[in-house]
This record gives C-alpha cells, structure tokens and sequence, in this order.
C-alpha cells in the first residue's frame, strides 16, 4: 500500500500549494493521477514509475485565496480602501488579494452588526410626492457634487 508521503511526493509535480500541514492540489491535476493508477493493472508499479520519472511540471499557476487569522471586521475597523455612506459602498484596490479580503470583510460586518449597519447606511425611501421638485434638484445637485469630490480624492 502506497503512504500518505508517497502519495503526496506522485503529486508534488503538478503544481501545489502547502497550507500547514495540508498539500492543496489543482483537481484536475489529482483526478488524472488517481484515474491512472485505477486504470492501472499494478497501482504500485505505476506510481512508482511516476516518481522515477515525474511528468513535467505544469505551467498553470495553482491560485488559492487562503483565510488567513484575522481579527473580526467591524463598521468601526473598516479599511482604508473601503468606503460607506448611505447606499452607497466603495471598494478601491490595487492587488488581486486586497479585493476578497475586503468582500469578506463586509460579510463579517453585515453578519455581525447588520442591524448597526442597515441604521448607519441604508437609505429611508420617503414617499416621492412628499418631495418637492426643488429639494429634488437640490439632492441631485448635490450628489453631482459629491461625486464630483469623490473623483479627485
């Protein structure tokens, strides 16, 4: 019977990922070395010509976005590069891991203080013929303002 280690060196070529004690692997990548060794008419002799000649190392990047320890996002620890007013939420990054860590981040926060958050930022709709056709414009003039101000910081 083949060992967890040899298992994991059969596996080593394709590319992976170590996340403590745990060995990630593209799935397409083990579902081609498992169906090989049950097609295989000596499951032993098979691997063991995989480890004496590994196929080559494969040119796609394993991507894995991995939780790391973090401390509980909440409204009053948001980050720098997420913004919130009343219906409006926005994200600015600049690496491909600032975006999910931030996405999550919003997940903590409206799974922990959701209430806290709906009474901070969602907008109260009132009836539309209370409002008066100029306090209209003047909403809509200034939120062509804000975003105006919004695109030079």
């Amino acid at each position: 019977m083949e060992s967890a280690a040899g298992l994991r060196k059969s596996c080593s070529s394709p590319p992976t990922t170590q996340v403590e004690q745990s060995l990630l692997v593209a799935k397409e990548d083990l579902s081609e070395l498992l169906e090989g060794v049950h097609g295989a008419a000596d499951p032993a002799a098979h691997l063991a010509a995989i480890r004496d000649d590994p196929p080559g190392r494969s040119r796609k990047k394993l991507r894995v976005l991995v939780r790391k320890d973090q401390a509980v996002a909440t409204l009053d620890s948001l980050t720098e590069n997420l913004r919130l007013e009343p219906g409006r939420l926005t994200v600015s990054f600049e690496t491909s891991e600032e975006l999910p860590t931030t996405l999550y981040g919003i997940a903590q926060i409206l799974e922990e203080e959701l209430e806290e958050f709906e009474r901070r930022y969602q907008k109260v709709h009132q009836p539309e013929d209370s409002e008066s056709p100029e306090k209209l414009d003047l909403q809509r003039l200034l939120r062509e303002l804000d975003d105006i101000e919004h695109k030079r910081i």
